[in-house]
């Protein structure tokens, strides 16, 4: 386009107002896209974080469990939300213990695993150090114990607690672990796994709390 006289025309302000409105339009919406991408990926990273470390507090707890071992003086005793049994191994027995805990004066609390070896009684005594492993993504665990019913077509049903002094003696048949983990970005994911015992036992519901 070319002004009278032959001058070469330049662009208008109108021109100059329109083409900004269209780039800034355009790089908008190329923002809001490679920012969902962004977002998109950063939260399939996290959920294939979680389920790397719920996996392995998984494996940790079946481990244990395929060890573990129950007497009078060391029961088998579990709730909806904690473990408590001695395990043997190739370094010897020890108690070991899943709970959640919190911190003193309340706050966010942090799912540990701890291990401390049984000794015999010596003279002096000897101080033996507990191991903890803290699973921080964690935010909420549910055990099921399963006791005997002949109403069930399975012939048993599950319960929140390995309970009474005569099924504490005894290793349960199974444990049904469920747990549920949160990352900072609010991603979220929900693992679950039975654990069979072949060295347990069902529960009696009568029993049962």
């Amino acid at each position: 386009m070319k002004r009278s006289g032959g001058a070469p025309a330049g662009f208008t302000l109108v021109e100059i107002l329109l083409s900004a409105a269209i780039a800034a339009a355009i790089f908008a919406a190329l923002a809001t896209v490679i920012g969902g991408g962004f977002a998109a990926w950063r939260k399939s990273e996290e959920i294939s974080l979680l389920t790397r470390e719920g996996t392995r507090a998984l494996h940790g707890i079946e481990d244990q469990l395929l060890q573990s071992l129950a007497s009078e003086d060391f029961p088998f005793e579990g709730n909806e939300t904690s473990l408590q049994f001695v395990a043997g191994d190739e370094t010897g027995p020890a108690q070991i213990r899943w709970s959640y805990e919190r911190p003193f004066g309340g706050g966010q609390g942090t799912w540990v695993a701890s291990r401390k070896p049984i000794v015999s009684q010596k003279d002096p005594p000897i101080a033996v150090p507990e191991s903890r492993q803290e699973y921080g993504t964690v935010e909420s665990v549910e055990f099921l114990f399963p006791y005997a019913d002949a109403e069930q077509s399975s012939g048993y049903v599950w319960q929140k607690q390995w309970a009474d002094d005569e099924n504490r003696k005894n290793v349960p048949q199974a444990v049904w672990i469920r747990l549920h983990l949160r990352g900072p970005r609010q991603g979220e994911i929900a693992l679950e796994r039975i654990v069979v015992l072949p060295h347990g036992r069902l529960g009696t519901v009568e029993q049962a709390p």
